[in-house]
């Protein structure tokens, strides 16, 4: 493969995933659980999460992902996310967007749900905005944690941490 192909390659799978990051931002869904035989195997997610009155403090399997150059609501910004299924009737989601700009400031989506209940935040200016959180991203080795302090728009606290023993880069599917 020449290297202006190669280039083009590249370029494309950015786009792809900046396209269906975007996407994907603009559709309000619930947290999914892994699929079996994901394409990365995941790595330890260590919760230590209060969300009103039910509490996670565990360390099970999950996937923790990070894009250095994505965008949202055609806002350039790093990614990263993070989702894990503390059992088989809960599961979390959480998607923190630091933007390239400094006049912007950093959103974020958060969804838990725990059998039939589901809470919900999400600061992402351009979509609904409902709730507010404050994410805070601390790296440490090949991963890192998110500590957590936020309010549903119901009133349903949300608070603590969630530890990726590794974050992976996120690749759009088809990708290089």
């Amino acid at each position: 493969m020449s290297v202006s192909s190669r280039r083009l390659s590249v370029a494309l799978a950015l786009i792809s995933l900046a396209t269906a990051t975007t996407a994907a931002a603009q559709v309000p869904r619930r947290p999914t659980r892994l699929p079996p035989g994901s394409a990365q195997p995941p790595g330890q997610v260590t919760l230590a999460l209060a969300v009103g009155g039910q509490k996670y403090a565990e360390t099970k399997p999950g996937q923790c992902k990070h894009a250095p150059k994505a965008s949202i609501y055609d806002t350039p910004a790093m990614m990263w996310t993070v989702q894990v299924s503390p059992s088989s009737s809960s599961s979390i989601a959480l998607t923190l967007w630091r933007p390239a700009s400094k006049d912007v400031t950093q959103m974020a989506s958060l969804d838990v749900q725990h059998g039939s209940v589901s809470h919900h935040i999400s600061t992402v200016k351009g979509g609904t905005v409902t709730g507010q959180v404050t994410v805070t991203f601390v790296p440490r080795g090949a991963g890192g944690r998110f500590d957590i302090d936020g309010t549903t728009a119901g009133g349903v606290a949300i608070r603590g941490s969630i530890e990726c023993e590794k974050i992976t880069v996120a690749t759009a599917e088809g990708g290089d």
